[in-house]
């Protein structure tokens, strides 16, 4: 054992933390007025520890409507509040989540076209009560007229 004249030891900490990622796709990419695009987002929790208390909220663009959820998928995931979106929604949310390590949730709805032609931007966000890393990823509407 080597001499250690200040007599120190040293202990490792392990800090755990969520650390959500956000992807998102839409289909179709170009829609007319009227017409419906589908949105999926999947949220995952990469991190040691689980991400409680997520607040899923899609901002539609203008000109953009909430149809109709398709899907709710989840894996090692539960939906601890349920709030459903309403027809209509310009910033639908589904609720609360907690979502443990390795674990995902994924989300499917639709929405109508109700703007004039162009690019709009779609953008959802998780939120948990706890502290975690976050990072996201945007989806693009593109309307022909």
């Amino acid at each position: 054992m080597p001499f250690d004249p200040l007599k120190t030891t040293a202990e490792d900490v392990t800090v755990l933390a969520p650390e959500l990622v956000l992807s998102k796709t839409v289909t179709p990419a170009s829609v007319q007025a009227g017409e419906r695009v589908t949105y999926t987002f999947v949220v995952e929790n990469l991190g040691n520890a689980a991400a409680l208390g997520i607040t899923i909220t899609d901002t539609l663009p203008g000109g953009f409507a909430y149809v109709a959820t398709t899907g709710i998928d989840t894996r090692a995931a539960v939906r601890t509040s349920v709030r459903d979106p309403v027809a209509g929604d310009g910033a639908p949310v589904w609720g609360v989540f907690d979502i443990d390590p390795q674990g995902a949730l994924t989300i499917t709805f639709q929405a109508t076209a109700t703007t004039v032609g162009g690019i709009y931007l779609n953008r959802v966000t998780a939120v948990p009560t706890n502290t975690c890393l976050l990072y996201t990823s945007d989806a693009a509407d593109e309307r022909s007229s």
